[in-house]
């Protein structure tokens, strides 16, 4: 899957990303599996001091020690594998298109346990293309609301997407859209469990906070 993330909004990325490392137990307990590295701005600006960490990323221009090159889901599953898996305990899934494919491969090949997870979910602007501000800005503008009807539409969306990971709870999920009309990704950062790859969880209801 090609990478297709974009940093217009960075401080809201690293925010997010520093809530989860706090999950994780801070930056000594923090071991990340960043499934979409890119150049390295995450890496540099959320997770410095983390104790493990491990990038994937599709471009050769961004090889570096620390960062597999190849297609990033599917590496997710070597990743878990004995011999590479440090105790990843928060993926990072900055895709920015559809991270739910990446998602759903952690949820088949993750070790059971509490994780952090981290995405950023750009599937508005891909299924409407060049005309998301302008949907954006008529879909948020229905009578007596007060501006966020769109997030509450695309919170179902996300919902049914997270329901469909196999192998997952969600805990807890926070989300950044400040200003939907001239943006067309969305942030958030979740705690979850996985239940490993032998044992499924039923779907849930997933709520926001």
């Amino acid at each position: 899957m090609k990478k297709q993330n974009n940093n217009t909004s960075v401080a809201d990325k690293v925010a997010l990303r520093r809530l989860a490392v706090g999950w994780v137990g801070g930056d000594s307990g923090a071991r990340v599996l960043d499934c979409f590295a890119g150049a390295g701005m995450m890496r540099d600006r959320a997770y410095p001091e983390v104790a493990a960490y491990l990038g994937m990323e599709r471009e050769a221009e961004h090889a570096r020690p620390g960062v597999w090159l190849g297609d990033n889901v599917h590496m997710i599953p070597t990743a878990f594998e004995v011999q590479h898996n440090r105790g990843w305990n928060l993926i990072d899934l900055d895709a920015h298109g559809n991270p739910y494919v990446a998602l759903y491969q952690v949820g088949r090949y993750a070790p059971a346990g509490p994780y952090a997870v981290v995405f950023t979910d750009g599937m508005m602007r891909s299924m409407i293309g060049a005309k998301v501000s302008q949907f954006v800005r008529w879909a948020t503008k229905f009578p007596g609301d007060d501006g966020r009807g769109l997030i509450r539409w695309y919170d179902d969306f996300v919902r049914w997407a997270l329901s469909e990971t196999p192998r997952m709870k969600v805990r807890e999920v926070k989300r950044i859209w400040k200003n939907p009309a001239s943006k067309s990704a969305v942030y958030y950062a979740m705690r979850c469990e996985f239940a490993g790859p032998a044992i499924g969880m039923r779907r849930q209801n997933v709520e926001y906070h």
